[in-house]
């Protein structure tokens, strides 16, 4: 888990998101125990486009946590920002980058499903694996 300090949050990728829409113990209770003790969520809203693709309520849960998440749009100067990072880490998942840097500007934990590409694209991110 993050560091204990006050101000300390999580960033989620799509792997947070994927693991509510299949009901993972483990996803849930994160978010209600962010819930309870006030944790800061953080997210990019292109990870929702990933994630936003079910029908027949599969989306319920997603759409539940995100009463709580706060949704990072993508802004031209970040973009930029991301397109650097990617060429430096050789790989081109923007929605990665984008969840790496939410991560590097706020020094917060990610929790992810595949931490070995945001490591790729920033070495010194603390990541939880969902």
């Amino acid at each position: 888990m993050p560091r204990d300090t006050e101000d300390e949050g999580l960033v989620l990728d799509a792997g947070v998101f994927i693991a509510l829409e299949r009901r993972s113990g483990f996803a849930a209770s994160l978010i209600d125990q962010a819930k309870r003790t006030k944790v800061p969520l953080v997210t990019s809203a292109a990870v929702i486009a990933q994630v936003w693709r079910g029908g027949g309520g599969k989306q319920t849960p997603i759409a539940l946590a995100l009463h709580h998440v706060d949704v990072v749009d993508l802004s031209r100067p970040v973009a930029r920002v991301l397109g650097l990072m990617l060429g430096r880490a050789g790989t081109t998942d923007a929605v990665d980058a984008h969840v790496a840097y939410l991560a590097v500007e706020r020094d917060w934990t990610v929790v992810t499903s595949d931490p070995d590409d945001l490591v790729r694209l920033e070495p010194k991110l603390r990541v939880v694996r969902v």
